[in-house]
Order: C-alpha cells, then sequence, then structure tokens
C-alpha cells in the first residue's frame, strides 16, 4: 500500500515510518513520558488503538506501530515469529 493512501487521521497523534530488520514500519504515537507499545491483532493495524491515541492516558506515551504486512506497514522479507514480535518491542523501547 502506498505510503500516505488512505492513512486514517487521528487528531494529535505523530505518524512516522522507521526501519527495522529490512522492514519499513508505519508507526503512530501520541502522549509524553513513559513508552507503552500497543500491538495490534491480525488481521489489524495501529487504528484499533485511535480511542486510546486520540486521549492517551496521563504520563504515558503510546506507540503503536502496524505490524509487518498489515496496515501501511511494508511485507517482512522472512516469516515472522513470536521472537520477532519481542525484539521488535525491545527496539522500539530503547528507541524512545
Amino acid at each position: 500500500m502506498a505510503a500516505e493512501q488512505g492513512v486514517p487521521s487521528i487528531q494529535g497523534v505523530r505518524r512516522r515510518f522507521v526501519e527495522a530488520r529490512g522492514v519499513r514500519f508505519h508507526v503512530t504515537e501520541a502522549g509524553e513520558g513513559r513508552p507503552v507499545l500497543a500491538l495490534h491483532g491480525w488481521p489489524q493495524h495501529h487504528y484499533v488503538y485511535r480511542d486510546l491515541l486520540a486521549d492517551p492516558p496521563a504520563g504515558l506515551r503510546v506507540i503503536a506501530p502496524d505490524l509487518p504486512g498489515y496496515g501501511w506497514s511494508g511485507a517482512a522479507p522472512h516469516r515472522w515469529a513470536k521472537e520477532d514480535v519481542g525484539l521488535l518491542s525491545r527496539c522500539y523501547a530503547r528507541a524512545y
């Protein structure tokens, strides 16, 4: 899917794209403070957290990426496993 085409807008939410393990991830975030990673299920994308992103709890920064092959993130060049999602979680926590 084209990077910007059809991405739902949520007021006050920051969006960007980051590269990790050969995948271009679409990441949304809102709020300030301790990072909380919100991972969607299958076959969904970040928009399932629209209410949380629109009004994040005080003191928390909600980070909701689109996982590989979903939403506006690119497809993974390999199969993703639980270990990859765990690695992704640790990478986001360190990056923020």
